[in-house]
Protein backbone atom coordinates (compact mmCIF):
# COMPACT_ATOMS: atom_id res chain seq x y z
CA UNK A 1 0.00 0.00 0.00
CA UNK A 2 0.96 3.47 -1.18
CA UNK A 3 0.51 6.97 0.51
CA UNK A 4 0.90 10.40 -0.76
CA UNK A 5 -0.81 13.85 -0.87
CA UNK A 6 -2.35 14.98 -4.21
CA UNK A 7 -0.55 17.83 -5.92
CA UNK A 8 -2.95 18.11 -8.86
CA UNK A 9 -6.32 17.19 -10.31
CA UNK A 10 -5.46 17.27 -14.36
CA UNK A 11 -8.43 15.34 -15.79
CA UNK A 12 -11.81 13.66 -14.98
CA UNK A 13 -13.53 10.99 -17.63
CA UNK A 14 -17.04 10.28 -16.87
CA UNK A 15 -18.08 6.32 -17.98
CA UNK A 16 -21.92 5.42 -17.63
CA UNK A 17 -22.59 1.98 -16.74
CA UNK A 18 -25.46 0.05 -16.97
CA UNK A 19 -26.48 0.73 -12.57
CA UNK A 20 -24.45 4.05 -11.98
CA UNK A 21 -21.65 6.50 -13.41
CA UNK A 22 -18.05 6.28 -12.44
CA UNK A 23 -15.92 9.17 -12.75
CA UNK A 24 -12.42 8.43 -13.64
CA UNK A 25 -9.94 11.02 -12.04
CA UNK A 26 -6.41 11.35 -13.29
CA UNK A 27 -4.17 12.42 -10.50
CA UNK A 28 -0.53 13.78 -10.07
CA UNK A 29 0.54 13.11 -6.38
CA UNK A 30 3.02 14.25 -3.94
CA UNK A 31 5.51 11.04 -4.71
CA UNK A 32 5.70 12.18 -8.11
CA UNK A 33 3.16 9.50 -9.64
CA UNK A 34 0.15 9.40 -12.05
CA UNK A 35 -2.39 7.48 -11.17
CA UNK A 36 -6.00 7.03 -12.16
CA UNK A 37 -8.89 6.13 -9.41
CA UNK A 38 -12.38 5.64 -10.30
CA UNK A 39 -15.18 6.90 -7.65
CA UNK A 40 -18.41 7.65 -7.75
CA UNK A 41 -18.56 10.92 -6.84
CA UNK A 42 -17.32 13.37 -9.36
CA UNK A 43 -15.68 15.69 -6.32
CA UNK A 44 -14.69 13.12 -4.54
CA UNK A 45 -10.62 14.19 -4.42
CA UNK A 46 -9.95 17.71 -3.63
CA UNK A 47 -5.88 19.28 -3.90
CA UNK A 48 -3.77 18.06 -0.85
CA UNK A 49 -6.34 15.41 0.12
CA UNK A 50 -3.97 11.93 1.30
CA UNK A 51 -4.95 9.21 -0.96
CA UNK A 52 -4.30 5.00 -0.03
CA UNK A 53 -3.76 2.63 -2.82
CA UNK A 54 -1.93 -0.25 -4.58
CA UNK A 55 -0.51 -1.37 -7.80
CA UNK A 56 -2.00 -4.11 -9.41
CA UNK A 57 -2.05 -6.09 -12.87
CA UNK A 58 -5.31 -6.21 -14.58
CA UNK A 59 -6.61 -9.13 -17.45
CA UNK A 60 -4.59 -7.33 -19.99
CA UNK A 61 -1.60 -7.35 -18.32
CA UNK A 62 -1.46 -3.58 -17.46
CA UNK A 63 -0.71 -2.40 -14.35
CA UNK A 64 -3.06 0.09 -12.53
CA UNK A 65 -3.98 1.19 -9.20
CA UNK A 66 -6.42 1.09 -6.61
CA UNK A 67 -7.60 2.75 -3.86
CA UNK A 68 -7.33 1.50 0.02
CA UNK A 69 -9.97 2.01 2.60
CA UNK A 70 -8.91 2.10 5.92
CA UNK A 71 -11.41 1.37 7.59
CA UNK A 72 -12.20 -1.81 6.37
CA UNK A 73 -14.86 -4.16 8.11
CA UNK A 74 -13.55 -7.36 9.19
CA UNK A 75 -14.14 -10.58 7.61
CA UNK A 76 -16.56 -12.91 8.83
CA UNK A 77 -15.13 -15.88 10.64
CA UNK A 78 -17.03 -18.68 10.07
CA UNK A 79 -18.32 -21.17 12.62
CA UNK A 80 -16.32 -24.39 12.22
CA UNK A 81 -18.35 -26.88 13.83
CA UNK A 82 -20.79 -25.53 10.50
CA UNK A 83 -17.58 -26.17 8.23
CA UNK A 84 -17.25 -29.87 9.56
CA UNK A 85 -20.60 -30.81 9.23
CA UNK A 86 -20.48 -29.78 5.79
CA UNK A 87 -17.21 -31.14 4.87
CA UNK A 88 -18.30 -34.75 7.08
CA UNK A 89 -21.60 -35.82 5.36
CA UNK A 90 -19.42 -34.79 1.72
CA UNK A 91 -17.02 -37.34 2.79
CA UNK A 92 -19.41 -39.69 4.07
CA UNK A 93 -22.12 -39.47 1.08
CA UNK A 94 -19.32 -39.55 -1.32
CA UNK A 95 -20.43 -42.26 -4.49
CA UNK A 96 -23.75 -42.79 -2.47
CA UNK A 97 -25.76 -45.66 -4.58
CA UNK A 98 -29.07 -46.05 -3.03
CA UNK A 99 -29.45 -49.31 -4.22
CA UNK A 100 -26.35 -51.05 -2.37
CA UNK A 101 -25.57 -48.56 0.28
CA UNK A 102 -27.45 -48.01 3.64
CA UNK A 103 -28.40 -44.75 4.32
CA UNK A 104 -28.24 -45.08 8.56
CA UNK A 105 -24.90 -46.85 7.99
CA UNK A 106 -23.62 -43.20 5.76
CA UNK A 107 -24.92 -40.80 8.28
CA UNK A 108 -23.37 -42.54 10.97
CA UNK A 109 -19.92 -42.77 9.35
CA UNK A 110 -20.76 -38.78 8.62
CA UNK A 111 -21.21 -38.60 12.25
CA UNK A 112 -17.86 -40.10 13.49
CA UNK A 113 -15.97 -38.22 10.94
CA UNK A 114 -17.67 -35.30 11.86
CA UNK A 115 -16.88 -36.10 15.95
CA UNK A 116 -12.70 -36.72 14.72
CA UNK A 117 -12.84 -33.66 13.14
CA UNK A 118 -14.15 -31.54 16.16
CA UNK A 119 -11.98 -33.63 18.37
CA UNK A 120 -8.74 -32.48 16.45
CA UNK A 121 -9.91 -29.59 15.62
CA UNK A 122 -10.50 -28.60 19.84
CA UNK A 123 -7.34 -30.79 20.45
CA UNK A 124 -4.95 -28.02 18.50
CA UNK A 125 -6.99 -25.08 20.12
CA UNK A 126 -5.95 -26.78 23.62
CA UNK A 127 -1.97 -26.89 22.34
CA UNK A 128 -2.39 -23.26 21.74
CA UNK A 129 -4.49 -22.18 24.73
CA UNK A 130 -2.33 -20.62 27.32
CA UNK A 131 -1.32 -23.11 30.10
CA UNK A 132 -2.79 -20.91 33.73
CA UNK A 133 -6.29 -21.17 32.52
CA UNK A 134 -7.74 -24.37 32.26
CA UNK A 135 -9.76 -25.84 28.59
CA UNK A 136 -13.06 -26.87 28.62
CA UNK A 137 -13.97 -30.67 26.75
CA UNK A 138 -17.25 -29.97 24.95
CA UNK A 139 -19.34 -33.17 25.62
CA UNK A 140 -19.49 -35.95 23.65
CA UNK A 141 -23.20 -35.75 22.82
CA UNK A 142 -22.94 -31.81 21.98
CA UNK A 143 -23.07 -32.65 17.88
CA UNK A 144 -24.88 -30.13 15.37
CA UNK A 145 -27.37 -32.77 14.19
Amino acid sequence: MKTSKITKIWEITEWTGEHWTTYYIKLDLENWEKISLGKKKKDAFKVWDTVNYEDYVDAKWYTKQREVRENKKPEFKQDQRWYFTSIAFQIGFQNFNSKDDDFQERVFISKRIFAEMLDNYEQKSEDSAPKDEPVSKKEENDLPF
